[in-house]
């Protein structure tokens, strides 16, 4: 690759753009390709991110969970592996207390790369908007 586009790659990472849309525009600048996950790799380089996802969760989780009034919940299954992970913030505590009239559920499948997948409980603001007042991760949706 072009000393140049990786020059340009490292800049516009650097300052938050995304990889996907860097990697759309090095061909056409450049006529160099890179796939995402390289970018990724850039970007995680230049920002000091871990490479440890899970440590990075437990540590997050952890902190989220130095606040009394959040609910933080990690349960596992018969062989001690993560089976799901339950985050209930103060904030949706309360915004469930206000406006929990109506409850919506959204979800997405596996969309991590552990192969969890992440359900929100959303609630109906006073605007008519969904806002997520619990997030779950579970590892399966469905028992054998």
């Amino acid at each position: 690759m072009a000393p140049e586009a990786v020059a340009f790659a490292e800049a516009t990472l650097s300052v938050g753009a995304q990889p996907t849309k860097v990697r759309k525009l090095l061909p056409d600048k450049f006529g160099s390709h890179l796939i995402s996950k390289d970018l990724i790799n850039i970007k995680q380089a230049l920002t000091g991110k871990s490479d440890n996802e899970w440590r990075d969760t437990v540590d997050y989780l952890m902190d989220l969970q130095k606040e009394e009034n959040n609910v933080i919940k990690v349960l596992h299954d018969a062989d001690g592996e993560v089976a799901a992970i339950y985050i209930q913030l103060e904030k949706q505590r309360q915004m469930y207390r206000t406006y929990g009239n109506v409850i919506e559920l959204d979800g997405t499948y596996k969309t991590t790369k552990a192969g969890f997948s992440l359900y929100h409980l959303l609630i109906e603001d006073n605007n008519g908007d969904g806002q997520p007042v619990v997030m779950f991760f579970m590892k399966e949706e469905t028992v054998e």
